[in-house]
């Protein structure tokens, strides 16, 4: 029950340490280094996705042989229950296109960052949102986009240490690099 305690607290700190923009804003003169920090970061957890469960009255669904969603999500395991969307794209630049990929069931629920040429080849995926009906596994992620890197928190309920921290960057080719 403790180590529960600690989870919720400390995702609580984390959740309000930084903002979750869903549309891009632009970044005006006016603002101040912290405000232009948050706009250039996205929480994934829970409530990003009840943000945009609220605010998506059109949901798009991922095309699963179009973003190859059998070499990275539970697909690749035989599972077919789930449903994909595409949250949003995201801009690292010009030389290939990211985007996040929800994947939906009634128990589980994640979502993945992929990585694509424009041609819509895969180029590398990694799960920056992980939750379950039982509570004992999650993923939660904070994506920089200034800096093309990403904070992995794991917290699962039967390892020791229960939590962890993961840093990923993005290389300028789309390759994740652990």
């Amino acid at each position: 029950m403790k180590k529960i305690l600690f989870v919720i607290l400390s995702l609580g700190f984390v959740i309000s340490s930084y903002s979750q923009p869903i549309e891009g804003k632009s970044i005006g003169s006016n603002t101040t280094k912290e405000e232009q920090d948050s706009e250039n970061k996205i929480l994934v957890d829970a409530d990003f996705i009840q943000a945009w469960e609220q605010s998506s009255l059109d949901k798009q669904f991922a095309d699963k042989d179009l973003y190859k969603l059998e070499a990275f999500t539970r697909l690749k395991g035989g599972e077919d229950q789930f449903s994909y969307y595409i949250i949003k794209e995201l801009s690292w630049g010009d030389s290939f296109k990211s985007y996040l990929i929800y994947e939906e069931y009634e128990s589980e629920r994640a979502i993945w960052l992929a990585n694509y040429t424009k041609n819509h080849t895969l180029i590398d995926a990694v799960e920056v949102y992980y939750d379950n009906a039982e509570g004992a596994w999650s993923t939660t992620s904070i994506i920089n986009l200034k800096e093309h890197s990403l904070e992995i928190t794991k917290y699962d309920a039967y390892a020791d240490p229960d939590q962890t921290l993961q840093r990923v960057k993005i290389t300028s080719n789309g390759k994740v690099e652990k």
